[in-house]
């Protein structure tokens, strides 16, 4: 299944798809706020087999492989994965040369809309590196609201941004 916004092509990720979602994972400044660090071979791919399983998992929501329309073009990754009854958890990130061109913006609001279609999902929850202003505007512009703070099991800090759906 595919969907579109504006200028970009959301569709699930496949077995195919591999080497996009490894040089994604594999690139240290997109991964900076994500997971803090540059993914080896070995992770990329046991990360990849848990994407496969989430978008197996369910037929429409998952992780989607974005592309630019005008040229068929890997970009950046998005995500709506099912967290637990009602709660769906929203994420998006891409390449560097895509930086600040109101690509977050887009995804994001695509995402969110993508998610609308779903009666079940009543809360979206987005989680943010605290120093990634640039995402925190975005998830603000969108009146995503602060819920918490905290650290992962690795020591990384975050910030839990919600937003309720309204149909």
């Amino acid at each position: 299944m595919a969907f579109f916004s504006n200028r970009l092509s959301y569709r699930k990720f496949e077995s195919i798809d591999f080497e996009s979602y490894s040089g994604w994972y594999q690139d240290p400044l997109v991964t900076k706020y994500i997971t803090g660090r540059a993914l080896t071979v070995q992770e990329t791919k046991v990360r990849f087999e848990m994407v496969l399983e989430d978008n197996q998992a369910h037929s429409a929501l998952g992780w989607y492989k974005i592309h630019l329309k005008e040229n068929d073009v890997f970009m950046g990754i998005g995500k709506l994965k099912i967290i637990d009854s009602g709660l769906v958890e929203i994420g998006y990130g891409m390449l560097p040369e895509y930086w600040s061109q109101g690509f977050g913006t887009e995804m994001i609001a695509c995402l969110l809309d993508q998610a609308k279609t779903f009666r079940f999902i009543t809360t979206i929850v987005a989680i943010a590196d605290p120093d990634n202003a640039p995402s925190i505007r975005i998830l603000e512009r969108q009146n995503f609201e602060k819920h918490k703070q905290g650290a992962d099991n690795e020591g990384r800090l975050f910030v839990e941004y919600r937003k309720k759906v309204v149909l």
